[in-house]
């Protein structure tokens, strides 16, 4: 073996030919092996470092054993130093890594004064005392008490720009991704299509689903992370709807009920948020089969929340919602719900059966009726009384649809079939002959 060869930097020390004719490798310790012999924890880098050496000897040992000493030692030299080349080059890779997530100060350096002399960017709730603007939701409930439903009304009421339980409600141009991995795609298209028959075509392209039932989606995988902000920049989503909780957990290979996988993926989220420009995320998640009130799972995900939503039903079956959290609050309140519309409401019913009492939220009723007439041009008031579950003998749908009418939502025409007005949406069309009756004048 030539002195060059054998001096050359980083290619193992090897001793000269015994009379075996085989040439054994020295051992060498490992840097992370103190002299007693005792083990102990490798440190970052270590681990790629040795087991490059490790392979430089072996291939020491491969020329050796079949012969391959005629080979030019410039050859054998770069053959050792691509092996240390990519022991570097995965530092070089880490360095970068680590650069481009290194955390610097913001350049204003503002202080608490400044920060009280400064306006708020943007509007404050998506649903007034209910869920605030790039607030991180969790909606809570045990099986088949109406979760999706709700948050699908709050999504209709967001893009229509109608109160939702009779909260105003306030959304930035952009749309809402709903990540649905719980239902068939055409079951959660049926249960939507009602809530959304009365907007433009343009409005209901504002709602974008992204069924993911049998694909799995793992946000913790930098790719597929990747890949998802730029499907939400390119629909400039500025709501995220996860159904839920659960299947996320699956996908990105975490367990539901340990805190540290959970602290990931609300972290990962988070960053998701902040890239895609995204304001607010809600996730539907499963209740416990114990007596508690809270979502499945590790307690990082209720730590995490700046508003939880919680779905109860009592032995009648009436639904309950309580909202608590930062800026929000509901107590717990009963939930009315029309299955013909599948809409939910401030009240109390059971199950879609007759109600125990009047809806004490007018404004809410007041918006059912407006979604009635447009989602069945033409309806004669009985029947819009029986879509409210009013008495068609009482004046209250009457009192209902005169509001809607005087603020432009829709009008009547003196043409009556099968007995009561005809309704349509809209304000009435100018070449609609004036109606004859007292109600359109009123102040």
């Amino acid at each position: 073996m030539s002195d060059d060869f054998s001096s050359a930097e980083g290619v193992p020390e090897v001793e000269e030919p015994g009379a075996s004719g085989v040439i054994p490798v020295r051992e060498r310790k490992p840097r992370n092996q103190p002299k007693s012999g005792k083990p102990q924890p490798s440190v970052a880098g270590d681990e790629d470092d040795e087991t490059n050496d490790s392979r430089g000897r072996e291939a020491i040992e491969l020329i050796i054993k079949y012969g391959l000493l005629n080979l030019p030692v410039s050859d054998m030299k770069k053959a050792l130093a691509f092996n240390r080349a990519n022991a570097i080059a995965r530092e070089v890779v880490r360095g970068e890594m680590a650069a481009s997530t290194s955390w610097a100060p913001p350049e204003d350096g503002a202080t608490l004064s400044d920060w009280l002399d400064r306006e708020r960017e943007h509007h404050r709730y998506m649903a007034e005392g209910l869920m605030g603007m790039g607030h991180n939701v969790v909606l809570a409930g045990r099986y088949k008490t109406g979760k999706t439903t709700l948050v699908q009304n709050l999504a209709a009421d967001l893009i229509a720009g109608r109160p939702f339980l009779g909260r105003e409600t306030f959304l930035p141009e952009g749309s809402i991704a709903w990540l649905n991995g719980e239902m068939d795609p055409f079951d959660w298209t049926d249960e939507i299509r009602p809530l959304i028959a009365g907007l433009s075509r343009d409005d209901q392209s504002r709602i974008v689903p992204l069924h993911l039932r049998g694909k799995a989606l793992s946000i913790l995988d930098d790719t597929s992370a990747e890949r998802l902000v730029e499907w939400l920049q390119k629909h400039d989503v500025r709501l995220i709807v996860l159904d839920s909780w659960r299947k996320l957990c699956v996908w990105s290979g975490v367990n539901e009920n340990e805190n540290q996988g959970a602290e990931r993926l609300t972290d990962r989220i988070d960053q998701i948020k902040a890239e895609a420009g995204v304001s607010g995320f809600l996730t539907l998640a499963h209740m416990g089969r114990g007596e508690g009130e809270h979502a499945r799972g590790a307690t990082a995900l209720d730590d995490w929340v700046d508003a939880r939503w919680t779905m109860t039903s009592d032995k009648d079956d009436i639904r309950h919602l309580r909202v608590e959290g930062r800026g929000v609050r509901l107590d717990k309140t009963a939930l009315a719900f029309n299955p013909s519309l599948n809409r939910v409401s401030v009240g109390e019913s059971n199950g879609g059966k007759p109600e125990k009492k009047r809806i004490e939220d007018d404004k809410d009723k007041l918006n059912e009726a407006v979604l009635i007439v447009g989602m069945e041009p033409g309806i004669v008031t009985g029947e819009v009384a029986k879509a409210l579950r009013l008495n068609p003998k009482k004046s209250d749908t009457s009192d209902l649809l005169r509001k809607a009418e005087r603020q432009g939502d829709i009008y009547h025409t003196d043409q009556k079939v099968r007995q009561g007005r005809n309704w349509y949406p809209g304000k009435r069309p100018a070449e609609t002959e004036p109606c004859s009756c007292k109600w359109a004048d009123e102040g």
